[in-house]
This record gives C-alpha cells, structure tokens and sequence, in this order.
C-alpha cells in the first residue's frame, strides 16, 4: 500500500462526514488506507466510520473506549499502518484543521522524491520540507516501532 492515514479522533462525526469522502477523493491515484483511532467519542464518530469502510473497504476504527491521549493515539495507529505495509504514513487531525489536499503532495515528497520525512506546516514557505538520511528509521526505532 502506498500510504496509510491516521487520524486520531474525539467527537468528530460531523468532521469525518465531511473529511473521509475528500481524502478518498484526493487519494485517488494512490493505494490508501485510513486508520481511525478513536477515544471514545459519543456522537457517532464510529459509525460515520463503519459506514465509510463499509463503502470503502479503505478504513478501519480502533476504538479505546476513552481517552487515552493524542500521543498514544498516533503510536496506536501508526502501528496499525505498518502492519499493513504502508510505504507512507500521514497523521493529520480530523478537525479540518489540517486541509487534506495537501495530503497528495506529501505523500509525492516521500514516494517520489525519495524524502524521509514530509511535514505540511503554515509557518513555513513551501507545502513540504524534508530531512535526509536515515531519519524515518531513526524515527520510528526511537518512537518504539522496528521498521524493516
């Protein structure tokens, strides 16, 4: 699979109505998969979901059943990614705080241009920046994950 997107969640079923049928589409020249990794939402965030993998066959929810942290969400699921062979990880928020169209251009950074590493940020001029080497092993060993 060509990437694998994770996007940690919290009452965001109004968001993800909005959110998965726009990564779907942006992602369309790409094998992707979307992995939800939620904390216990109570507005229907998991069954906006299941109706969307259903359709898909492209996502998957992790539900934790309460909250357990930002940072422990995005561990959980990028794990899930690698173990589903993702060459590419994007972790962006389903708050439409992150704007997905700029997903495909990270993406290109790291399956085309060769880049480890791709981060979209406001504060700088460019969509990607990149940092060379071996800093995605680097990366995912620190993080606790073995990358082979």
């Amino acid at each position: 699979m060509d990437t694998c997107i994770v996007l940690p969640t919290i009452n965001e079923a109004d968001n993800l109505r909005i959110l998965l049928p726009m990564l779907r589409n942006y992602l369309a020249n790409y094998d992707w998969f979307i992995v939800v990794v939620d904390d216990g939402s109570t507005d229907g965030t998991q069954d906006v979901v299941m109706e969307f993998a259903k359709a898909t066959n492209r996502a998957e929810l992790i539900e934790r059943g309460v909250r357990l942290g930002l940072g422990s969400a995005i561990k959980v699921g990028m794990r899930a990614c690698l173990d589903k062979g993702a060459n590419s990880i994007v972790v962006m928020d389903a708050d439409l705080q992150h704007p997905p169209d700029v997903v495909p251009s990270l993406i290109k950074a790291v399956l085309v241009d060769g880049v480890d590493l791709a981060i979209a940020s406001r504060y700088v001029g460019g969509v990607a920046a990149s940092l060379v080497g071996h800093l995605r092993d680097l990366l995912l060993v620190r993080g606790g994950y073995v990358h082979g």
